[in-house]
């Protein structure tokens, strides 16, 4: 069987297509111009409910950013925000790049 169903819908799926290629290439600065791109599109689709586009875009800039070594970007980010798990997860990876050990946890 192939992939799920793209998350993020058909209006996203150019965008989605991008960020995959840039990723795949190392193109890591253009990976973050098309996920925060992404993310601006997708904030004004609708609310950042758990499984949401918006949701899920947010998790694909943060990982595209963490990819492009901008841990103190993430970190400011997110911190302090009621994040799903795998948001959690990425905010603790950044943490543990700067060093922030205490609030990895």
């Amino acid at each position: 069987p192939g992939p799920g169903p793209n998350p993020l819908g058909p209006v996203m799926e150019p965008g989605l297509r991008a960020i995959i290629y840039s990723v795949q290439h190392h193109l890591c600065s253009q990976s973050v111009f098309f996920a925060d791109r992404m993310l601006n599109a997708a904030a004004s689709l609708d609310a950042f409910g758990t499984n949401s586009p918006a949701a899920v875009a947010l998790e694909l800039w943060a990982d595209t950013l963490l990819r492009a070594g901008e841990y103190e970007q993430v970190r400011w980010q997110l911190r302090g925000k009621n994040l799903s798990p795998r948001l959690q997860y990425l905010l603790a990876v950044a943490c543990i790049k700067l060093e922030q050990f205490q609030e990895a946890q």
